[in-house]
């Protein structure tokens, strides 16, 4: 989205070589980045807490949403873990060991509201997100050291 918090600017941009580089050559692989870009779709004018306006919990949420879909769908996210662990933080995206968590952590827990008749509702998979954040904020807050003076 060139335009955030525009609804009417639906351009997505793809990095060939970055996904070369995260090792996307499968079409679970891809269809789950796009999962992931598309999250960021959906939740561009949510709030999260955070360094920098969450913008690092922004991109968990979206690999959390990722995670979700992998699970749900029985999808092969190997390639993406693979990737994301080869991946450097910075101050726009967390390191990929914690992104990889996230992408762990939903794909459980879908399976496990889905298994509960929990209704897999964007709030609902949000709260799941945000009880997880708060679970892991010490390691977060760890990992953004690296990048931020606090």
């Amino acid at each position: 989205n060139v335009n955030p918090g525009s609804y009417e600017d639906d351009v997505l941009c793809l990095n060939i070589q970055q996904l070369v580089d995260m090792k996307v050559d499968s079409k679970d692989a891809f269809s789950l980045i796009m999962t992931h870009e598309c999250a960021h779709r959906v939740l561009q004018n949510t709030q999260f807490p955070g360094i920098n306006n969450g913008i690092w919990e922004h991109e968990l949420a979206a690999d959390f949403l990722m995670g979700c879909r992998a699970g749900l769908w029985n999808m092969d996210d190997s390639k993406i873990r693979v990737g994301l662990f080869l991946a450097n933080g910075s101050p726009t995206h967390p390191e990929g060991a914690l992104r990889a968590l996230f992408v762990g952590h939903g794909m459980g827990k879908a399976i496990e509201m889905r298994d509960n008749s929990i209704p897999l509702s964007i709030q609902n998979l949000l709260n799941e997100f945000m009880a997880y954040r708060q679970e892991n904020l010490e390691l977060i807050h760890q990992y953004q050291r690296k990048f931020y003076r606090f």
